[in-house]
């Protein structure tokens, strides 16, 4: 005590840099020599510095325990640990969803500026550096006056001495020394709590739930996991799907504006990509002895919702496709996206099936290898260059032919392109198209391609003459 005085008045009397600090550290060893029986300034630091570090923990459990309700203080921790998986679902859905619909992410922002905005207002009248002053000096004076119940410091002290005893070795060798010092300040229960919960098994589920997910009440901790989760998830894809609704199946001229097409291109693999999590998420809560839980009734009606939900969401998929088709004419990559929806769409009417009749996930495997194979079958059944150049060239008065890529089809192509040369060249003329031949078609016997922007002015009559002389070549040499 006297020193801290001697130290505050050397503060009041020169206010240099030397004497604030001195002043300060002096504070802090006067109350840890005042609140706990220290002889050394070194265990006085520690039980200061321990007093600081856990003031929050003992806050805490002197709530709880003048509550009078011993579990008290579980309670929030349980609920923390139960939100922890929901927040990060809909938070990881929440991205794939803003990067997959240019229309959401939009009115999401526009969401987002309105109510900062608000709330930037209505807390204009706050002084945020005044408040953390504030709260620091809450903290560290609660740090002086309250003592925690943690003296190990204390308690390790009253074994030293100043002096020095010899033990004898046979004595050491007969009792092993230890530390059996009764303790001045027994532990906490948070202390204990802390401790033994360290230690614990691997797996997202016990990563998340910690103690809750073993034991008697596993599944239902995991029941109540996986009901807040698909809630959470179904409010937000409700969200995404009402923007689909009034931004797609309900806009006639929808493909016909470019940042409506934008729209449409951007964004499709990702919104493929969140139905397929969206399965593995449901499996994961539905994995074990959940599947035979008497109380998963609503768990059940919350992931049929939820997988009700991205059936939706892959027809709302395949609109954007549709839409693109109509407006741009068949591409490999449109096609493809209508395949891969169908087996996505498989998916999900399996995992349906799964969750309903208790399958196991070989039958998952079993059914949707089989419907992969099947689906890869009947696509190599179809020619689909020529599919491609019929399709695009018999809606020429809807569709703008993207000529390039009509003369990178195969060979196969080559009457449907003459049977409309005719209008192609007239096209070609009237909008003054330039077509090239790439250096890899200047070879002899070699198809590469063409690219836009090296001979102006060339007729199409004369590309696909070229295309075909080529073809008519190579095939006489593989005779």
């Amino acid at each position: 005590l006297a020193g801290h005085l001697v130290a505050v008045a050397m503060l009041i009397v020169f206010n240099t840099l030397l004497s604030k600090v001195v002043a300060v550290l002096s504070l802090f060893l006067f109350a840890g020599f005042a609140e706990y029986v220290h002889r050394s300034v070194v265990f006085a630091a520690g039980s200061i510095m321990i007093q600081t570090s856990l003031l929050v923990a003992e806050f805490s459990e002197l709530l709880r325990q003048s509550s009078g309700k011993k579990k008290l203080g579980r309670k929030p921790r349980l609920h923390l640990r139960l939100l922890l998986l929901p927040l990060i679902l809909v938070g990881f859905f929440l991205l794939l969803y803003l990067g997959g619909n240019k229309a959401f992410a939009k009115v999401f922002s526009d969401f987002f500026n309105s109510f900062s905005s608000y709330f930037e207002k209505l807390l204009s009248w706050i002084s945020w550096g005044r408040l953390f002053f504030m709260l620091l000096g809450a903290y560290i004076t609660g740090s002086l006056i309250m003592r925690t119940r943690v003296g190990r410091l204390a308690d390790r002290e009253l074994s030293f001495s100043d002096r020095l005893l010899r033990v004898r070795q046979r004595q050491r060798a007969r009792k092993p020394r230890t530390d059996q010092t009764p303790r001045a300040y027994p532990l906490p229960e948070y202390v204990v709590e802390t401790q033994s919960s360290s230690t614990g098994a691997g797996g997202l589920a016990k990563l998340m739930l910690g103690r809750m997910s073993t034991g008697i009440l596993a599944l239902k901790n995991k029941n109540q996991v996986g009901l807040v989760s698909l809630v959470l998830l179904n409010i937000l894809l409700v969200l995404i799907n009402i923007t689909d609704v009034i931004y797609i199946w309900t806009n006639n001229d929808y493909g016909k504006d470019q940042s409506l097409t934008e729209l449409l291109h951007e964004g499709t693999g990702v919104l493929i990509l969140s139905v397929v999590l969206a399965m593995m998420v449901v499996l994961f809560f539905f994995n074990g002895n959940i599947n035979f839980y008497r109380k998963n009734k609503a768990l059940k009606f919350a992931a049929f919702a939820w997988l009700g939900q991205n059936i939706f969401l892959v027809a709302s998929v395949f609109m954007r496709d549709y839409y693109y088709i109509s407006h741009f004419g068949l591409a490999y990559k449109r096609i493809g996206v209508l395949f891969f929806l169908a087996v996505v769409l498989t998916g999900i009417l399996s995992v349906i099936i799964k969750i309903n009749r208790k399958k196991s996930t070989y039958y998952l495997f079993r059914v949707n290898g089989n419907a992969l194979v099947i689906l890869m079958i009947i696509a190599s059944t179809m020619n689909w260059d020529v599919l491609i150049a019929r399709y695009n060239l018999s809606r020429m008065n809807q569709i703008k032919p993207d000529i390039e890529f009509l003369l990178n089809l195969s060979e196969k192509t080559i009457p449907i392109l003459r049977q409309h040369e005719k209008e192609l060249t007239q096209l070609t003329a009237n909008q003054v198209y330039y077509f090239g031949i790439s250096d890899v078609i200047t070879s002899d016997d070699s198809f590469g391609g063409y690219s836009s922007g090296r001979h102006r002015g060339r007729p199409f009559s004369e590309f696909l003459q070229d295309k075909e002389d080529r073809y008519l070549r190579r095939q006489a040499r593989l005779s």
